[in-house]
């Protein structure tokens, strides 16, 4: 690869928008030489982010990108000038200025409730081993049980099933009418493990996105007077408008109906909720009887609830006589979308709900070590950046982590 590629690779990392053969070539180019990964280390670095951030201007991508590759071409010559480093973080320039205004740094945070004395805190010194971020990648469970690793597969053909071509297409799955369906009705399923995420279009047309550790069963032809579907974890649905309802079974403890829509559902096993947000169209949320549980329907009397745009649901996920449904008006659709726009939004996040998306995308497991005081934070960060980087940026706050493997360590 010649070095002239590396500052596009760069710029594109920081934005979180890297193909999955962009970073493979970025990381090739890290192993040529320790030159080469630590120029990397130093130009996505909290400190040379937040100068970039302080001159970045709209109109001078193109002078940054060369001063990004003199540097580069100064470092491979071994010199001892070390030139201005300019890499931005934010996608457009309002949201550098408005980050730079709140901290200069790639991974920025703002404790509201939580203030550690200087003098009662200790550093931990970590020097942990670097975990990238997560990548497009899913497994398919085809009807017969069998599975697809869907990461390493060229574009075209996976399958046919039942009246549908299975089709790899531009970095997603995709259904084809192909004949007749015949038989019983064939289902597939699309799951994201941890460090993954996915997109899938339905066969009638509805597009789903799968965030990391999520799941979508379908069948493969969509017959009868319903469309339904099965999702677990958390999937953005945008439902082709029909006059066949179309039906969300969430973990078989939320029933959501529409005809046409955008909304989003978040109903990972270790949140304390569900939550069914809307961003357009309409969707009622009811009951969903579920086997072997005892749990009543999701309101007292059984009724449904019908969300406006802006609004969210959210029902209880835990078993219980009643699971009352609570809806929330005004909600951050923005926040709600950060994670399909390939950011992390933390706004009024606490340190667990922060800790959990982590676990999820960088598939780390994390641990408490001792009685840690709970805070809530604010900030954004893109998707892109690796746990180095975040772990850092806990560092400032006092939040004092330790990597280990894929452990990370949280000490008071």
């Amino acid at each position: 690869m010649q070095d002239k590629d590396i500052p596009g690779l760069l710029y594109k990392y920081l934005q979180g928008t890297l193909k999955e053969d962009e970073q493979r070539r970025l990381e090739d180019w890290k192993a040529l030489s320790p030159n080469n990964a630590n120029l990397v280390e130093e130009i996505t670095s909290s400190q040379s982010l937040g100068e970039s951030l302080s001159e970045y201007h709209p109109d001078n991508k193109a002078a940054l990108r060369e001063r990004i590759l003199n540097k580069i071409l100064d470092n491979n010559s071994q010199s001892s000038h070390m030139p201005e480093r300019h890499m931005i973080f934010a996608r457009r320039w309002w949201a550098a200025a408005a980050i730079l205004a709140v901290i200069a740094s790639s991974v920025y945070f703002i404790s509201s409730s939580y203030q550690r004395s200087k003098q009662n805190s200790t550093a931990l010194s970590t020097t942990p081993a670097d975990i990238l971020p997560g990548r497009t990648g899913a497994i398919l469970t085809l009807s017969d049980g069998s599975q697809v690793v869907l990461d390493s597969l060229s574009e075209g053909i996976v399958s046919n099933q039942n009246g549908a071509a299975v089709v790899l297409r531009g970095g997603g799955l995709a259904y084809d009418p192909a004949g007749p369906a015949s038989g019983e009705i064939a289902y597939n399923t699309v799951t994201t493990p941890k460090g993954r995420q996915f997109d899938v279009r339905l066969p009638d047309g509805t597009k789903a996105w799968l965030n990391a550790a999520s799941s979508i069963t379908y069948p493969t032809v969509f017959n009868g007077n319903e469309r339904t579907v099965k999702v677990t974890g958390e999937v953005y649905l945008e439902v082709v408008k029909s006059s066949v309802p179309f039906r969300v079974n969430v973990r078989d403890k939320t029933n959501i109906q529409v005809l046409g829509t955008h909304f989003n559902v978040n109903a990972y096993d270790n949140e304390e909720s569900i939550s069914t947000t809307l961003l357009e169209g309409s969707v009622r949320i009811g009951p969903v009887p579920i086997p072997g549980n005892n749990a009543g329907p999701l309101t007292p009397d059984g009724e449904t609830v019908t969300l406006r745009p802006g609004q969210q649901a959210n029902v209880p996920a835990g078993p219980g006589e009643h699971r009352e449904i609570t809806v929330h008006s005004n909600v951050s659709v923005e926040k709600v979308m950060a994670w399909k726009n390939g950011l992390f939004d933390f706004e009024g996040a606490t340190l667990g709900e922060v800790m959990r998306q982590l676990e999820r995308w960088y598939d780390v497991d994390v641990v408490y070590e001792g009685e840690i005081q709970d805070m809530k934070l604010t900030g954004k960060m893109t998707r892109g950046v690796t746990l180095n980087g975040l772990i850092k940026g806990l560092d400032r706050l006092g939040i004092h982590c330790q990597l280990e493997g894929r452990t990370l360590r949280l000490f008071p």
